[in-house]
């Protein structure tokens, strides 16, 4: 079973068991612990619409809709959880009635105890929590993807309001001849083309446990803990599987852009202090000789044509696939630093025999 697929089950299995838990969470506070049955229509609604939720998480919305403006998502989504989850709850107190009372779906429905149930008594309740609900878990949701993987969290928990040192794994990732692209499109259809290819490389980044820190021009800056970053080699693993995404969508940027996008990275890792700075438009920040010396190395890549490079010191921590190649390229002077620093240039092997 491939990383995504393990990564998607997980997070399913979660929103299922958070699903569960606020079915019983309502119940305990709207009926007590009089009876059994409510519990357990609870907990089977509560189920249910986590398996609704995440089929909607981890298919529907996880494609293209991703791309439509804030504001409207936000209003699709929201309306969609509502009518989806109101209908699936309604349809469970049905069923739990018809096992109970021995009654048809038909009978149950024109039940007058039933219909006084659903208009006068707890039901309208249950469609308002429904729709905070439904609300609120898809506004955190968007705006917790909008700031980053982990970002809210930290806001909100102020992890960051006194600097932190971290040790951490960095990785540049630019495009190739990006002026010559620029040219070639305009600056509207530039910024487009610039869209869909982070856009396709964003499940990359998530599957292999990266953060996306910054964008700048055609420049992405993400960032791993040295564990998650090492473990699997996921942090080069990252920029093969966008290679992958970007080599499956190549006939589509073709035919819309007459362009493939080609990138090309680099790796570095050490100390960085990480922050929250600003006040008004505040964000959490990486500071450190990493990220310079990070960009540093990029800047060699196209004099030493390599797509990857990587400073030694981070090569000999990393478990490589054996399907990846690690090569030394020796000492290499860059700009600004007094010490020359030694990289390594890490290939694909299938690629190389085709």
């Amino acid at each position: 079973m491939d990383t995504n697929r393990v990564r998607k089950l997980k997070q399913g299995r979660t929103i299922v068991l958070t699903g569960i838990f606020l079915g019983l969470f309502y119940i305990i506070f709207s009926d007590g612990f009089g009876e059994v049955y409510p519990f357990i229509n609870g907990g089977v609604a509560g189920m249910l619409a986590g398996l609704v939720v995440a089929i909607l998480e981890l298919g529907v919305f996880a494609g293209a809709l991703r791309k439509k403006r804030f504001i409207n998502l936000l209003i699709l989504r929201t309306t969609l959880y509502f009518v989806l989850l109101t209908f699936l709850i309604l349809q469970v107190l049905i069923i739990s009635r018809m096992i109970r009372l021995e009654q048809s779906y038909t009978e149950v429905l024109f039940d007058p105890a039933f219909q006084h149930y659903v208009f006068k008594e707890d039901f309208p309740i249950v469609v308002v929590y429904t729709m905070v609900l439904a609300f609120s878990i898809n506004f955190v949701r968007m705006i917790s993807r909008k700031m980053g993987q982990g970002m809210l969290l930290s806001y909100l928990t102020g992890t960051y309001r006194r600097p932190v040192d971290q040790e951490r794994i960095v990785m540049f990732m630019k495009l190739k001849n990006s002026q010559g692209i620029s040219e070639q499109l305009g600056s509207l259809d530039f910024y487009r083309f610039l869209n869909d290819f982070f856009y396709d490389i964003t499940e990359s980044i998530i599957v292999h446990k990266g953060i996306i820190y910054e964008y700048v021009e055609d420049l992405i800056v993400v960032t791993w803990s040295v564990d998650q970053g090492c473990t699997h080699s996921n942090c080069v693993r990252t920029f093969f599987h966008a290679i992958e995404e970007l080599e499956f969508r190549k006939e589509s940027f073709f035919a819309k852009y007459n362009i493939i996008p080609i990138p090309f990275a680099a790796f570095h890792y050490g100390h960085v202090i990480r922050s929250e700075i600003g006040d008004v438009k505040s964000e959490i920040v990486f500071h450190g000789d990493v990220m310079n010396t990070t960009a540093r190395i990029l800047e060699k890549c196209s004099g030493l044509k390599a797509d990857l490079l990587i400073s030694t010191q981070l090569a000999n921590k990393l478990d490589l696939p054996k399907i990846y190649q690690s090569i030394s390229r020796g000492k290499v002077k860059l700009k600004g630093k007094e010490e020359s620093l030694e990289l390594n240039e890490i290939i694909e092997i299938l690629q190389t025999k085709v």
